[in-house]
């Protein structure tokens, strides 16, 4: 019993050790002029992709208030006489039709903006710690990087799953038809 428990303690303090060895090992990291070199280009492409992502962001969200607006537009009554004489307001399915699409557009300018929030942080935050050989800063950008494709990547899986659930509905309604 006494050998299981020397044993245990054993591998518990080696374990310890080889942490503290990789931790130090970690921190002496050095990064060669070249890798120093892409890193700061790869900061320029995210700073030019989140510039794309905020001009994104603005055009959606002027085009939600186009969609809001002309829902006021659409409000004279349009109507359509079928040969039975049973009449549809169409203006009341097109106002439906505007405010869904202005809410798409919110929701798209809002993701568009936070990825170009994000993106520009992680570049920022590399780019000063790079340039400074301030370690802080590189785990900060990393750390925001993380955030940002643990984001990308649920949004990716509920885009995919929407477009599943679109494919199936689209099946039966076409067997149903």
């Amino acid at each position: 019993m006494e050998d299981i428990q020397q044993n245990s303690q054993e591998n518990t303090q080696q374990s310890i050790q080889s942490q503290v060895v990789m931790q130090k090992e970690m921190q002496q990291i050095n990064l060669t002029p070249i890798v120093k070199e892409n890193i700061i280009s790869s900061t320029k492409w995210g700073k030019f992709f989140s510039i794309i992502c905020y001009i994104s962001a603005g055009l959606c969200l002027i085009f939600a208030i186009v969609m809001f607006a002309s829902k006021s537009l659409l409000t004279t009554t349009s109507e359509f006489d079928y040969a039975d004489y049973q009449t549809i307001n169409t203006s009341s399915i097109a106002n439906i039709g505007s405010i869904a699409a202005g809410i798409i557009y919110l929701i798209v300018a809002a993701f568009s903006f936070a990825y170009g929030y994000l993106i520009m942080k992680t570049s920022n935050k590399i780019k000063s710690g790079i340039e400074q050989n301030n370690q802080d800063d590189i785990a900060e950008g990393t750390h925001t990087l993380k955030t940002f494709l643990q984001f990308a990547g649920i949004i990716t899986i509920i885009c995919f799953a929407a477009t599943l659930i679109s494919i199936i509905g689209s099946v039966l309604v076409a067997l149903a038809i």
